[in-house]
């Protein structure tokens, strides 16, 4: 804060932070708590194929791999389990380009089968 401003506001602030610390612990706002994440080992597994694709990809393509598809990306991929191009185009948070570059290759790894190396 600069010197100016303390000048100004100072008192107030100091007020303001006063009256905060008088306030009972019982009539502070309370957030709620996030629903917790169900532990799905199998949705984990096909996360974890995914991500292994395109790092793979994201090596030969020279890019980030958050950059080519980011986690978030990865799960509602995990999360649809599509079984064709198609399914998988469908999948919202799939653009196009990674439908292209990333689309056979998820396919199988969603599969259960190995991928070529």
């Amino acid at each position: 804060m600069s010197a100016r401003l303390a000048d100004q506001r100072g008192a107030a602030v100091l007020a303001a932070i006063e009256a905060g610390l008088a306030v009972p612990d019982r009539d502070l706002p309370r957030f709620p708590r996030g629903a917790r994440r169900v532990v799905d080992p199998d949705f984990d597994r096909r996360v974890e194929r995914l991500k292994d694709v395109r790092n793979a990809a994201a090596g030969r393509l020279e890019l980030d791999p958050g950059v080519l598809c980011p986690k978030g990306t990865l799960e509602a991929v995990a999360r649809a389990r599509p079984a064709t191009a198609s399914a998988l185009a469908e999948v919202s948070e799939m653009r196009k380009w990674q439908v292209e570059v990333l689309g056979a290759a998820f396919l199988q790894a969603l599969s259960g089968q190995p991928s070529p190396k």
